[in-house]
C-alpha cells in the first residue's frame, strides 16, 4: 500500500499489515494446536 504525500502512513501500513498477518496465522495455529486440545479434554 502506498499513499501519496505521506510517508509515515505509507510506512506505517508496510510496516502493520505483515504483522497482522502474522498475528492471524499464529492465531489460527493456536486455535488448530491449542483449541483442539480444550475441546478434546470436554468431549471426553
Amino acid at each position: 500500500m502506498q499513499v501519496e504525500g505521506d510517508p509515515v502512513l505509507s510506512g506505517f501500513c508496510c510496516c502493520v499489515i505483515p504483522l497482522i498477518g502474522a498475528a492471524a496465522l499464529g492465531f489460527v495455529a493456536f486455535k488448530l494446536l491449542g483449541g483442539g486440545r480444550n475441546r478434546r479434554r470436554r468431549d471426553w
